[in-house]
């Protein structure tokens, strides 16, 4: 499991999202907040700013947003 962290502006942990496998790379956030995810274990996700998943996509490759 390799989670991906929300922090406060305190510092304080919000949230986190796990992963089976790596993330490869910065998470990326679309005009209406949803936080869209790679992981080396193929599959993007998208997740809202609470921390819930909305969706994920199977690929065969390790993916980067």
């Amino acid at each position: 499991m390799r989670p991906l962290y929300a922090v406060r502006p305190d510092g304080t942990r919000k949230w986190e999202f796990a992963t089976v496998s790596t993330v490869s790379a910065s998470p990326a956030i679309d005009s209406e907040s949803t936080i869209y995810l790679g992981s080396r274990d193929n599959k993007v996700y998208a997740i809202n700013p609470d921390g819930g998943l909305i969706y994920d996509f199977s690929s065969y490759l390790a993916t980067t947003v």
